[in-house]
């Protein structure tokens, strides 16, 4: 083989060379990501969305769940000293709402209404507020008779403006216990 080309033509037509195969495996890399993001973007979207649906899924049955707080437990307490004080227990010492409520309920003339009643018991001191309407004077004062007549019952207060009607007295009472 005859070498008819000079050293300085040799080293540019290598160099030539170099840089065509450099730019064609450039090409080929370059296609060859182009088909893998082809080939792996849609199965990526899908997992990202099942992923974000099943942790959503989770946070959703997390909020279900009972923590592993004392929160429970401290509400599950109140919610028991409130069933408690509803619930009656049937003795002469009894002083549930219900109870005291009944036996002003039976104490009740026919011609008063109560439209609503608070219970407040504070160191034992009970007290229940009557919000309600009157026919007549006569039957407001005759229900606080009956009322203070009860061997249980220390006070019975309301306000004065019940003196100026004579019929459809509103009126706000509170009766203290013993």
């Amino acid at each position: 083989m005859i070498n008819l080309l000079p050293p300085g033509a040799k080293k540019r037509l290598t160099k030539d060379f170099r840089i065509r195969v450099s730019i064609v495996s450039f090409w080929v890399v370059f296609l060859f990501e182009i088909l893998t993001l082809i080939f792996f973007v849609p199965s990526y979207y899908v997992l990202s969305l099942s992923t974000k649906k099943l942790t959503n899924e989770l946070a959703q049955r997390e909020l279900f769940i009972p923590g592993q707080k004392n929160d429970t437990a401290i509400e599950l307490t109140a919610i028991k000293k409130e069933l408690a004080l509803l619930k009656p227990t049937g003795g002469e010492g009894d002083n549930t709402p219900t109870r005291l409520l009944d036996e002003i309920l039976l104490s009740k003339p026919r011609g008063i209404e109560i439209n609503s009643f608070s219970y407040e018991n504070v160191k034992n001191k009970i007290d229940i507020q009557l919000l309600g309407v009157a026919s007549t004077r006569e039957d407001l004062l005759g229900f606080r008779k009956l009322l203070s007549a009860k061997t249980d019952i220390a006070e019975v207060k309301f306000g004065s403006g019940f003196i100026t009607k004579t019929t459809d007295i509103e009126y706000a009472m509170v009766i203290s216990f013993k």
